[in-house]
């Protein structure tokens, strides 16, 4: 008996090492990629409002997915991104659309992309300084952007095509681009994609007015999003500036990486 006892002590060590080694091999969660829609369907407006727009001389934010969408009301001229719901389409020049509207049938039920009611405006105004036309994830984060629908703000749509008064709108070989940028943690470039608010050059004479998909994965991972206008066109004969303007963006798709619980039976 003296010699069993101490192989039985042998046998129960290599039981329980053998029980610690099948412990070892869970695999604790790791992170995967998983698409998230940003729709701003989430957005919530005070009484009788159809958009976030801040009281006059204040700021608002919007967060969805760790993405903050930050706009200042500097007396009614906004700078940054704002969250809306209505529409509108210009006939002429003479109209004066609002800047928190989409390009399309106000009597529309629905009138963001893929019958959703809400959509985000970016706006850029000179007179509301440290305030662009952006979205930006938390500090030291970044995501892979995938696309976004895009289209026109009714004002914007109006000064390409029709102009407003005496300023006309565009005309043969004059073109007018949202050029999205995106930007690490550092605040280096990552990359950038062009998509055509109107073009009037080889004849063509298109004006966006619906919304459309455009592919922002030429972006790359970034924690900070802007939009820029790229206006080719004689700047004194038109109304529409790059240093004041505004469009809608819709379902914006982003690659998130969440951790997700993979342990082995």
């Amino acid at each position: 008996m003296k010699n069993i006892y101490p192989f039985a002590l042998a046998l129960f060590a290599l039981a329980t090492t053998a029980c610690s080694d099948d412990d070892n091999n869970e695999q604790p969660p790791v992170p995967e990629p998983v698409i998230e829609t940003i729709s701003f369907e989430a957005c919530e407006f005070a009484d009788k409002r159809t958009d976030n727009i801040a009281d006059s001389g204040t700021e608002n934010t919007y967060d969805e997915f760790g993405a903050k969408f930050i706009h200042y009301n500097y007396y009614t001229m906004i700078g940054g991104v704002f969250i809306s719901s209505k529409a509108e389409m210009p006939a002429d020049a003479d109209g004066m659309p609002g800047a928190a509207t989409v390009a399309g049938d106000e009597k529309a039920e629905t009138v963001g992309a893929d019958n959703t009611a809400k959509f985000a405006v970016f706006c850029v105004d000179a007179y509301v300084e440290n305030y662009d036309a952006s979205f930006t994830f938390g500090e030291g984060v970044t995501h892979k952007i995938l696309s976004a629908k895009v289209n026109n703000s009714a004002r914007t749509y109006q000064y390409l095509k029709y102009g407003f008064y005496s300023k006309r709108g565009l005309k043969a070989d004059e073109y007018c681009e949202a050029v999205f940028t995106g930007y690490d943690t550092k605040g280096a470039k990552t990359g950038s994609t062009a998509f055509a608010l109107a073009d009037f050059r080889s004849g063509k004479n298109f004006v966006c007015s619906e919304w459309t998909e455009v592919d922002l994965s030429a972006l790359g991972e970034v924690n900070k999003v802007t939009v820029t206008l790229n206006l080719i066109a004689t700047a004194e004969e038109i109304q529409l500036s790059t240093e004041a303007f505004s469009l809608c963006v819709e379902r914006n798709q982003v690659r998130i990486a969440r951790r997700i619980d993979r342990t082995r039976k």
